[in-house]
């Protein structure tokens, strides 16, 4: 698909909704899912949230990294799950986690930070987030990593991990909605471009993606 999502026209439409936006967070963003859908012919995008908890103790980590120990953290449980799944005679897809995150505080309260995040996997390995409460499902994984990376026990992580609504995508490559169900993850994702939420000059970033 020979396509690009950023016109004009749209980024008038996203900042009449958002706000004024960082345009090249969108274009970082549509980039990250192409290579992405290049890689795999059955996309799965999810939405998530990540938040600390509301009283944070100094043993939770809150630095720099801790996007980056997330996804670590995540890509070693669904190797280790693929391992689980050959053993028991399953078919065993390659899922590398590609991701999108921005930084954000809320505009009222700028001293709690929270991120918003989309995930990038192979839709054959797995095809949507799962029940938290069952090990070795997707949300499992995720909810697990994140206690993981800001040093908590999954069950202190209740609540930490959000999947808002509709928040799931299904990419199939030359599918018949394919520029429609892609149009609609870009749009969602443009919400992390808008610069209201934003902090700058304390020496974290702001957004990042998966490289390569």
């Amino acid at each position: 698909m020979n396509y690009s999502y950023l016109t004009e026209e749209k980024l008038n439409h996203m900042t009449a909704k958002w706000g004024e936006l960082h345009a090249e967070y969108i274009l970082r963003a549509e980039e990250t899912i192409n290579k992405a859908r290049r890689e795999y012919s059955r996309l799965l995008a999810i939405r998530i949230d990540l938040r600390f908890p509301l009283k944070s103790a100094d043993a939770i980590k809150m630095d720099r990294e801790v996007i980056t120990r997330t996804i670590k953290s995540l890509n070693k449980k669904i190797c280790a799950d693929s391992k689980r799944k050959k053993k028991r005679g399953l078919q065993v897809y390659p899922c590398r986690v590609r991701f999108i995150w921005v930084r954000e505080f809320k505009q009222s309260d700028n001293s709690k930070k929270h991120y918003h995040v989309l995930l990038l996997l192979n839709k054959d390995a797995y095809y949507h987030p799962g029940d938290f409460s069952k090990k070795n499902t997707l949300s499992y994984m995720i909810k697990s990593a994140w206690a993981s990376a800001i040093g908590i026990s999954y069950e202190d992580a209740e609540g930490l991990v959000e999947f808002p609504a509709n928040g799931c995508y299904w990419i199939k490559r030359n599918g018949e909605d394919e520029l429609k169900t892609f149009d609609a993850v870009m749009f969602r994702t443009s919400y992390f471009a808008k610069m209201a939420t934003k902090v700058y000059g304390d020496g974290e970033r702001n957004f990042g993606c998966s490289q390569g």
